[in-house]
């Protein structure tokens, strides 16, 4: 699957917002798994986030992502409720442009 919207700077700004709100908490500002629910130090957090970085997900297909954000994966839930077809692929171009391939 490949992302149907451009990559463009508006849409790395209407991103960034929900990346914080959604995927933030969990995977972490820079999307290295070490968002405030793993991090902080009473945490119950069950398991560690998915570190967004690592070579695996840089290497993974945009599919992957979707699929993930959608459905849920794991510990994390789905998001199809919460997100709209248009901001799910934003926030994929969004955790792309923190991977270190981006960079």
């Amino acid at each position: 699957m490949k992302n149907p919207f451009p990559l463009t700077p508006e849409g790395l700004a209407k991103a960034k917002p929900l990346y914080d709100a959604m995927c933030g908490i969990c995977h972490g500002e820079k999307g290295d798994g070490q968002g405030y629910l793993i991090s902080k130090p009473d945490s119950k957090y069950p398991a560690q986030p998915k570190n967004l970085l690592a070579d695996d997900m840089v290497a993974a297909g945009d599919g992957r992502y979707y699929f993930a954000i959608m459905y849920g994966k794991n510990l994390m839930g789905g998001y199809s409720d919460k997100l709209s077809f248009e901001e799910r692929w934003q926030v994929i171009h969004y955790i792309r442009s923190l991977q270190p391939a981006a960079q």
